[in-house]
C-alpha cells in the first residue's frame, strides 16, 4: 500500500472547548437560518467546523492504538450538508485486527461526541473487509458514495477509494442497484408524486435524496456518455439549495432531525423568506408554489438520469417521420427549432409516445417550456384535427398519466388550457385533497388508466364498465376540468363548469359532447353523496338519482368519474 504519513500531533480538547467550538457553529448557523439562508454554502461552512471538533476528539482518540487507522465522513456529513440537527455519519478504517486498544480508540472518538448530542451513524471496518460487497446493505453502499477523508493515514483511504469507488465493477454494480432500489422504494411510499402536500424534504419525490441520486448516478456513470449541460448542473444546485434553506429552517423549528414540511410550519417558513405578500395564505402558496417549481427540476434531473442508464455512448435515433424519431430517452423532434415553430405539431408527439408506450424526449419537453408561453392557446388548435388528435390521447390506456403529467410539467397543459393552469400547485386543505390540486387531478385519471389492466379483482367490474363507454375520452375530459372551479373559493362545481365550457367550445367540441362534460363535472359528487348521505331504501331517492342520471351512458361515465 505505500508507506502511511506521518501523525499529527493534537492537543487533548477539553469538554469545555469542545462544547464552546460546537456553540460557536451551532450560533453561526443559526443566525443564517434566521435569515433563510443556511443553503449549500452555510451547511457547507457548519460542516467545516464541525469537521474541526471531530479532528480534535479523532487525535486523541487514535493515541490509543498503533494500528493504522482513517476516519471518514458518509453520507450526508460527506457532502457537507449538515443541518443543525443531521445524524453525523462516520467510518473508521483499521489497517490492521481490530482488538482492545482498538475498541478503546473508538470508545475514545464516540464517547465525546454523543456528549456532545450527537447523533452518531458508525460503520467500523477493517481494510480485508473491502475484497466483498456487503449486497445486504444497501443503505451502507449508497452511503460510501459520499465517503470524504476527514483524517489519519491517507494512505488507507486511497486504498479503499480504489477498491470501492473507482471503475471496479465489482463494487460499482451492487452501489449502482442498492441506489436505484432505495429510490424506487421511497417513491412508492409517496405515490410515485412529488406534489405532496405537506412533503419531507428529504424522502419525498423531487426532495433532496433525488438531488442526491442525480449527482451520484452521475459518479457511478450514466453510460451515454453525453454528461451534464452546465445550466442543468446551476438549476439542479438552486433546487437543492432551496430545499436545504427550508431543511434548516424546520430543523431550527423543531430542534430535531424532522424534515417534513408541514401545514403548520408552512407559514413559519414562508415568513422567514419575507414574501411581500402580507397576507399569510397567499405567502404560504407562493412558497410551495416555488418548492414544487425546484422539486420537479430535480425530479426531471433525476428522470433524465434513469433514462440514460445502459444507453451506449453513441446514441442513434431512428425516423419515425420527417417531424419525429425514436430516440435513447424516448419520441424526440427531428428538427427542434422548426418545431418550436408549429407548436400545432407538438400534441403529435404524445400520441406517438402513447402508442409506441416509451417516453417524451427530454428535448421535447425542454422545446416547450422554453418556447410554449409564446403561443396563445388557439395556435395550438387551428383546426379540428388537432382538437381530434387531443381527445385520441384522452383515451384511457397504459402511460396517459405520464404523458399529461408530461404535458403539465413542460407548461403545455397550461398553455392550451388556462383554466387548468388556474390550478397549478393549488394547495386546498380538505379531506378530498392529500396533493396539489393539479395533480389530485391526474392521479384521477392514473386510476381510470390503470383499469385497463386491473391488478385487483374488486377492480374489475369497473374495468369493464370502462370497455362499455362508446367515449372513454369525455370522462378523461370531464376529470381534467372536474376542479379547475378550486382556483377560487366560489362554488367549484359551478364554476369548473363555466371554466370547463368555455375551454371546451374554444376547441370547437361538438355540442353533445360539451353537454355530457357539463353534467359529469357539475354532478361529480353527486353519486357518492346519494350512496354514503341518502338512503338508498329509498325509492324516491333512486327515482331521483335515475331522473338526474337520464341514460344508461350517463350512469357508466358518472359510476367512475365517482371511482
Amino acid at each position: 500500500m505505500g508507506k502511511y504519513r506521518s501523525r499529527k500531533v493534537h492537543p487533548t480538547p477539553s469538554p469545555d472547548a469542545l462544547k464552546n467550538l460546537l456553540y460557536a457553529a451551532r450560533d453561526e448557523l443559526t443566525t443564517e437560518t434566521r435569515l433563510a439562508r443556511a443553503g449549500l454554502d452555510a451547511l457547507n461552512r457548519y460542516s467545516d467546523r464541525v469537521d474541526e471538533l471531530v479532528r480534535l476528539i479523532f487525535g486523541n482518540a487514535r493515541k490509543c492504538t498503533e494500528t493504522p487507522l482513517a476516519l471518514l465522513a458518509l453520507g450526508g456529513y460527506g457532502r457537507k450538508q449538515l443541518c443543525l440537527h443531521s445524524d453525523i455519519d462516520l467510518m473508521v478504517v483499521f489497517d490492521g485486527s481490530i482488538g482492545v486498544a482498538e475498541e478503546r480508540s473508538l470508545k475514545s472518538l464516540l464517547h465525546p461526541l454523543w456528549d456532545l448530542h450527537f447523533d452518531v451513524g458508525h460503520q467500523v471496518r477493517v481494510l480485508g473487509d473491502f475484497e466483498n460487497v456487503e449486497t445486504d446493505n444497501p443503505e451502507y453502499l449508497v452511503a460510501l458514495l459520499d465517503a470524504r477523508f476527514l483524517d489519519g493515514d491517507q494512505a488507507i483511504f486511497d486504498h479503499f477509494s480504489e477498491t470501492c469507488l473507482g471503475d471496479n465493477p465489482t463494487w460499482q454494480q451492487p452501489i449502482r442497484s442498492a441506489l436505484l432500489d432505495l429510490t424506487e422504494q421511497r417513491h412508492v411510499q409517496y405515490n410515485q408524486t412529488l406534489y405532496q402536500l405537506e412533503p419531507d424534504l428529504k424522502d419525498s419525490p423531487g426532495a433532496l435524496r433525488d438531488a442526491s441520486a442525480v449527482r451520484l448516478l452521475a459518479r457511478l456513470g450514466n453510460g451515454n456518455g453525453t454528461g451534464r449541460r452546465a445550466s442543468d448542473t446551476g438549476r439542479l444546485s438552486e433546487a437543492e439549495d432551496f430545499l436545504l434553506r427550508i431543511r434548516s429552517i424546520l430543523h431550527l423549528e423543531r430542534g430535531r432531525n424532522l424534515n417534513t414540511l408541514s401545514h403548520e410550519l408552512q407559514e413559519t417558513v414562508a415568513d422567514l423568506f419575507g414574501s411581500s405578500d402580507e397576507q399569510p395564505r397567499r405567502q404560504v402558496e407562493a412558497l410551495m408554489s416555488t418548492y414544487f417549481h425546484h422539486a420537479r427540476i430535480i425530479s426531471r434531473s433525476l428522470a433524465a438520469s434513469l433514462k440514460s442508464l445502459g444507453t451506449p455512448v453513441t446514441i442513434l435515433s431512428t425516423p419515425i417521420n420527417d417531424d419525429l424519431a425514436r430516440a435513447w430517452d424516448g419520441i424526440r423532434f427531428t428538427d427542434a427549432t422548426r418545431a418550436s415553430l408549429r407548436p400545432r405539431t407538438w400534441l403529435r408527439v404524445f400520441e406517438v409516445a402513447l402508442d409506441e408506450n416509451t417516453n417524451v424526449s427530454e428535448q421535447v419537453l425542454t422545446c416547450i417550456e422554453r418556447h410554449g408561453e409564446r403561443y396563445a392557446p388557439e395556435r395550438f388548435f387551428p383546426s379540428p384535427a388537432e382538437r381530434d388528435l387531443f381527445l385520441r390521447i384522452l383515451r384511457p390506456r397504459p402511460g396517459l398519466y405520464a404523458r399529461l403529467s408530461e404535458m403539465h410539467d413542460s407548461g403545455l397543459l397550461g398553455r392550451m388550457f388556462p383554466e387548468f393552469q388556474k390550478i397549478y400547485c393549488r394547495v386546498i386543505r380538505d379531506f378530498y385533497h392529500k396533493y396539489t390540486v393539479d395533480e389530485h387531478t391526474l392521479l384521477t385519471i392514473r386510476t381510470i388508466e390503470r383499469l385497463c389492466a386491473p391488478t385487483n379483482p374488486s377492480r374489475e367490474r369497473f374495468a369493464s364498465l370502462l370497455t362499455e363507454l362508446r367515449a372513454p375520452e369525455l370522462l378523461v375530459l370531464a376529470l381534467l376540468f372536474h376542479d379547475v372551479g378550486k382556483w377560487t373559493n366560489k362554488n367549484h362545481a359551478e364554476e369548473s363548469v363555466r371554466m370547463a365550457v368555455g375551454a371546451l367550445r374554444r376547441i370547437k367540441l361538438p355540442e353533445s359532447a360539451v353537454t355530457t362534460v357539463q353534467f359529469l363535472i357539475r354532478h361529480h359528487l353527486q353519486m357518492s353523496t346519494v350512496a354514503f348521505r341518502r338512503d338508498m331504501e329509498d325509492p324516491e331517492v333512486v327515482n331521483q338519482f335515475a331522473r338526474l342520471v337520464g341514460t344508461e351512458q350517463r350512469l357508466k361515465l358518472l359510476c367512475l368519474l365517482t371511482l
